[in-house]
């Protein structure tokens, strides 16, 4: 991964999406994090990311439900 590459993090679970983010920011990368489905998906479709992590049981619904979208 280059320093260009950008992760979305949607997860509700602190410390998880802190794991996440700590992984992906030791290969360089820049993070973003929301906790709610809604947040993630304007997130997901107002930004550019190169990776999007998804969480499947999310405040607000359902991530699998949000792919299909």
């Amino acid at each position: 991964m280059t320093d260009m590459d950008r992760i979305l993090i949607i997860e509700d679970d602190l410390e998880t999406a802190a794991a996440v983010r700590a992984e992906a920011e030791a290969l360089g990368c820049e993070t973003d994090h929301r906790d709610t489905l809604p947040s993630g998906i304007e997130a997901a479709t107002t930004g550019h990311y190169n990776i999007i992590v998804l969480d499947r049981m999310l405040p607000g619904g359902d991530g699998v439900d949000a792919m299909a979208r």
